[in-house]
């Protein structure tokens, strides 16, 4: 017996067996439809697995300790990213994608434990002490390696070449998809997202851009000037969650159709960007973000510091517009981290994270996560907004939630509960449904406007695909947007495929507010220029049309968008 032991660690066999273990527990913690797909992965997967591990046997074939040590550091890291990468399939059903490698720094904030994935990484690192010790009498062959990479590789080839199938797609694990290449592919994807300028280059072009701001059309002052103003920049919102927005998922947000009916209800309009980073900075400076929140380089504004990226150039936000206006600007938010640093670059008086509120509102410490929920991000802030009108404020205030992100489940189930993007979105109605509830029956009803609209869209994952089978694979869709006050006539308004980056003028413009010196790219989605129907993330440029957002060659733009393009494109 104790031969044997050996004989399978020396081999690498018992690492193997271990991650190979770890894969089908996360199959089927993921509840994996047994079939022709399932038993395709498991073997996509033992192919990869077959080539780590003969990584691994070729660190212990090796003469020579840079050879060796460079072989088990490789082994190591493909290892670490397997494991990790299981770990994800069973709390997710799919693999890292690159919208959630963007967010990595976030991933502290979520109610995801990642205590198992410490524990399965000790294990692993248990067994690999087990093998170099109990191992130490047997050393296998460099022929046998080698032989089972070409084997893996093969195989890998062979189950994936001509099929035309995407990796990384997220939610489920599709045919041709396995743990390190599909993380391999949502880096590499990521690597592609950094886009570099020269400050002086870019001053000199945001001039150019720089004019007073004139409506041509008529507002017809829709909203009162004198309101407060809050806008919900609700995380990851398409419309067609909605049935007011001609939804085919029936009764999913009741309580978001109520308020719909009883607002001014903007249809036809898409997210011009994204993901967060990009998509609250784009609406409130009208413009595309240069960098997103996180690149291969790590120099994205949720890794490094934002101070070095606020003054490159002088941008007019929406919150400094206002102030001008007699507006006093807020930000409120669920988690504290980069994102809440990137927000105070934005002119905000004040912005308030989860430790502010938790100091402020006195949230008991022992029901909160290491994110604010809705409903306590809800609360606290009205709460917070209440005192500050009492005490005589005009404000504009915008909260950004959490709990309908990428990847996460919603406590309230609909339908049968099998799909997480409609019972995350079935739990946020009702939490909607309690806000809206509470903003009517307290003060501030009576004095301001509150906005219900989305940083982006929903990212277009498997899941997502199934709710509904319009979803395309782009990364751009319409979302809503409603505006509603006490005394407000329901009317529809059609965006006429804008985008948001319109939403800053539009704003000023339903108040009336014209002649300030902007930097807006957009303009107000009422006089419905061309460049509202852009969109744009890192290199890859759109246009949006009724069937969706359609690929844009930069030579099919206008010449006089060309310049401002020169400053949103990888500039190599």
């Amino acid at each position: 017996m104790l031969i044997f032991f050996r004989q399978l660690a020396a081999y690498k066999l018992l690492t193997c067996i271990y991650l190979m273990g770890l894969f089908v527990v996360a199959l089927i913690y993921s509840r994996a439809t047994i079939g022709v797909e399932f038993v395709l992965n498991m073997l996509y997967a033992l192919a990869e697995l077959g080539v780590v591990c003969a990584i691994g046997l070729l660190a212990r074939c090796m003469h020579g300790k840079i050879l060796r040590g460079m072989f088990f550091l490789i082994f190591i890291a493909l290892s670490v990213i397997y494991i990790v990468q299981v770990y994800t399939i069973g709390i997710t059903g799919g693999y890292l994608s690159t919208l959630a490698l963007a967010n990595a720094q976030t991933a502290y904030t979520t109610d995801i434990s990642y205590v198992p994935v410490y524990i399965a990484i000790g294990i692993f690192f248990v067994i690999q002490w087990i093998e170099y010790f109990g191992a130490s009498k047997f050393r296998p062959s460099k022929g046998l390696a080698f032989g089972v990479i070409a084997v893996g590789v093969a195989s890998l080839t062979a189950l994936t070449w001509g099929r035309g199938v995407p990796f990384a797609n997220n939610m489920v694990v599709k045919v041709g998809e396995s743990p390190v290449r599909s993380f391999v592919n949502s880096w590499r994807i990521l690597g592609k997202d950094e886009i570099r300028y020269q400050s002086d280059e870019i001053q000199a072009m945001w001039s150019s851009f720089e004019k007073p701001l004139r409506f041509k059309s008529d507002a017809k002052r829709l909203l009162p000037r004198e309101n407060n103003i809050i806008v919900l920049f609700t995380e990851g919102f398409s419309a067609r969650w909605s049935s007011f927005y001609g939804g085919v998922n029936d009764n999913l947000m009741p309580n978001f159709d109520g308020l719909a009916a009883r607002s001014i209800a903007v249809d036809n309009y898409y997210n011009h960007t994204a993901a967060t980073f990009r998509g609250l900075r784009g609406q409130l400076l009208s413009g595309y973000q240069q960098l997103g929140g996180f690149t291969g380089e790590s120099d994205g504004l949720g890794q490094s510091g934002v101070s070095s990226y606020k003054w490159s150039q002088d941008l007019t936000s929406l919150p400094r517009l206002l102030s001008k206006h007699g507006y006093e600007s807020y930000f409120f938010l669920s988690q504290q981290n980069k994102l809440n640093d990137m927000l105070e670059t934005l002119d905000f008086k004040t912005v308030y994270g989860r430790d502010l509120l938790m100091k402020h509102e006195k949230l008991a410490t022992a029901a909160v996560g290491q994110v604010l929920s809705d409903a306590q991000l809800f609360e606290a802030t009205l709460h917070t907004l209440e005192r500050k009108s009492l005490g005589g404020e005009r404000f504009f205030a915008g909260i950004y939630n959490f709990d309908t992100h990428t990847g996460l489940d919603g406590a309230l189930k609909y339908a049968d509960g099998e799909n997480q993007v409609l019972n995350r979105f079935h739990t946020f109605d009702d939490r909607l449904g309690e806000f809206v509830r509470a903003f009517e029956r307290s003060a501030l009803f009576k004095n301001t406007t509150l906005i219900v609209t989305a940083d982006h869209s929903t990212f277009p994952d498997t899941a997502a695909m199934k709710a509904d089978d319009g979803v395309l694979p782009v990364f751009f869709d319409k979302i809503p947007m409603l505006v509603f006050y006490d005394g407000v006539i329901p009317k529809k308004v059609d965006a006429d495929n804008q985008t948001t980056i319109s939403f800053a003028p539009t704003l000023l413009h339903m108040l009336g507010h014209h002649g300030d010196e902007v930097t807006f790219f957009g303009c107000s989605l009422f006089d419905s220029c061309r460049r509202n129907r852009y969109g744009n993330i890192a290199d890859e440029f759109y246009v949006m049309t009724p069937h969706g957002a359609e690929t844009l060659r930069i030579d099919q733009l206008q010449s006089d968008d060309l310049r401002y393009v020169n400053m949103i494109r990888d500039n190599k």
